[in-house]
């Protein structure tokens, strides 16, 4: 049997989108017109994640042949061969600051990028990259 690996949004997490737009359309009866218009669109996007969330679970699953990975409202599924590098999110450098990674999972098709945020995976993305770049190996 070969290894496979799941990254899916935590279930908590998946709650609190739910909660979080329900408590919004609640608000928005008590919100003057300008004010609802903003709390309807808010709760108009928790609604959308929650429903990413639940429709789209897990968000990359890793086994012997590749990826199939969650981004947007569908489905990506990708062979190993197809992947030139797995690593997490690099943001741009500037100023004099320390260099920081940002915790999204980001997955080079060449002429084409995959990136996974962070929540979505239930995992820090440098770990989810490390544990992919893995079984990428031991696969190809």
């Amino acid at each position: 049997m070969s290894e496979r690996l799941t990254y899916a949004v935590p279930p908590w997490l998946t709650a609190a989108f739910g909660a979080a737009t329900v408590a919004l359309l609640a608000a928005a009866t008590r919100v003057e017109l300008p004010g609802r218009l903003l709390v309807v669109v808010v709760a108009f996007a928790a609604g959308v994640e929650t429903l990413r969330a639940l429709v789209l679970r897990p968000t990359v699953v890793a086994g012997e042949r590749g990826l199939d990975v969650a981004v947007g409202l569908r489905r990506v599924r990708v062979g190993w061969d197809e992947i030139e590098r797995i690593g997490t999110l690099q943001p741009p450098s500037g100023g004099g600051g320390p260099r920081r990674r940002a915790n999204a999972l980001e997955i080079d098709l060449g002429e084409r990028l995959l990136v996974v945020s962070g929540y979505r995976l239930g995992a820090a993305a440098a770990t989810a990259a490390e544990e992919l770049s893995r079984l990428r190996n031991s696969s190809g």
